[in-house]
């Protein structure tokens, strides 16, 4: 009887029409082992009940069955290893659903979801493994500058849903249109973009990157990456990156962002040609990572003759810090640092320069340096070439 049962299925077409709905299950594709018992089993729709009707070796052959209350325009109902498949067609939309039978619960739960749907602004297309939580995605949107359809593919993140189960899709989390629309929005500024580097701090391996571009826009972010042969003053080119994920503890939550990805640099500055040029021995006497550089720089691109011609000579520099408790005209912050530079020569010293640096804001790229004038008796302010070229690009 067993085998006698399983030919009728085989040798049989089953197409409803449902006030013009159709349902089809394809005679090539109703038998397989669902309940993964190496026992055939299969499907048939009952069109009284509107509901798929399963029978399975490890129930007997009873018949049970899913309500399913089909709304689309064609469907097609398919057996596979270990569940079955419905794919939908409507006007604007196509859906693929797969659910495999766990035997312990005796529930058929979703493992795959694939969708398109498309209209006037254009098309959605997704795909989302429930097991692997792997989410792939690909939309297109009008560009009303560009007066036509603009393509957006290989959007890739994890997302992360309970065990969803037939009858139950409440724990299904999925990206809707706010992280469309956010993915639409950081793409815009996602392309190359040419900068002069300010400042960068470096703090494990996140880094703070603030610059100014080519149109004069100050730009001002974090990236993940090796900065090492980066210094202040190069020009160089950032690649950005579009991340997406799942807000941790909200599943309904998902967002889209721009970052850096990577960095070229296109023309070295005047601290990176410092670095490899001078052969000068310089002694600093206390100093932190962050007030050297400070220093460096300053060395790297003054352009005072007595300073540069003690870079040249024999000899080496003695670079010592003083903090300064009093306020400077026209500055507000305190804690600044007093730098004075010797030139050490067979054991003789003698003063090069001194000059005046704030603390409190020089690894954010905003270091004001007040330079010794020994012709006005004052500190006077002194500007980078940088630092000049970042003025002259924003009044552009």
């Amino acid at each position: 009887m067993k085998k006698v049962m399983f030919l009728m299925l085989i040798l049989s077409c089953i197409c409803f029409d449902i006030y013009g709905q159709e349902i089809t299950i394809k005679t090539d594709q109703d038998i397989a082992d669902i309940d993964g018992d190496q026992i055939p089993d299969s499907l048939y729709y009952d069109l009284k009940n509107d509901s798929i009707m399963f029978l399975l070796s490890s129930q007997g052959f009873i018949p049970f069955g899913l309500k399913y209350d089909n709304v689309a325009i064609s469907t097609e109902l398919s057996v596979i290893e270990g569940g079955f498949t419905i794919h939908t067609l409507d006007t604007r939309t196509t859906k693929l659903e797969q659910y495999h039978y766990d035997f312990k619960s005796t529930k058929f739960r979703l493992t795959y979801l694939q969708k398109e749907h498309n209209d006037v602004q254009g098309y959605t297309e997704y795909s989302l493994d429930l097991l692997e939580g792997k989410y792939k995605a690909s939309f297109s949107r009008y560009d009303e500058e560009a007066d036509s359809l603009k393509e957006y593919s290989d959007i890739h993140l994890i997302v992360d849903n309970e065990p969803i189960y037939w009858g139950d899709f409440s724990n299904l989390h999925l990206p809707g249109c706010d992280f469309f629309n956010q993915y639409q929005e950081n793409y815009a500024i996602a392309a190359p973009d040419t900068v002069l580097f300010i400042a960068i701090d470096k703090d494990y391996d996140i880094h703070s990157l603030i610059g100014i571009n080519l149109k004069g826009e100050d730009i001002n972010m974090t990236f993940a990456g090796n900065a090492d042969e980066i210094h202040k003053g190069d020009t160089i080119c950032l690649h950005f990156g579009i991340y997406c994920a799942q807000e941790p503890g909200d599943g309904n939550t998902f967002y889209a962002f721009s970052s850096v990805s990577a960095i070229d640099k296109i023309a070295e500055g005047n601290l990176s040609k410092f670095y490899k040029t001078n052969k000068k021995e310089m002694v600093y006497v206390d100093f932190g990572e962050e007030d050297q550089l400070a220093v460096d720089y300053f060395l790297a691109n003054t352009t005072d003759k007595t300073i540069t011609e003690y870079l040249e000579s024999s000899g080496q520099l003695k670079i010592t810090q003083t903090y300064l408790e009093n306020k400077l005209p026209d500055y507000n912050y305190e804690g600044n640092l007093l730098i004075e530079i010797k030139n050490v020569d067979e054991g003789e010293e003698s003063p090069v320069c001194k000059f005046i640096i704030d603390h409190t804001l020089m690894r954010y790229g905003a270091t004001t340096y007040y330079i010794w004038d020994a012709g006005i008796n004052n500190y006077k302010k002194w500007v980078s070439e940088d630092e000049q070229k970042r003025k002259d690009l924003h009044q552009l």
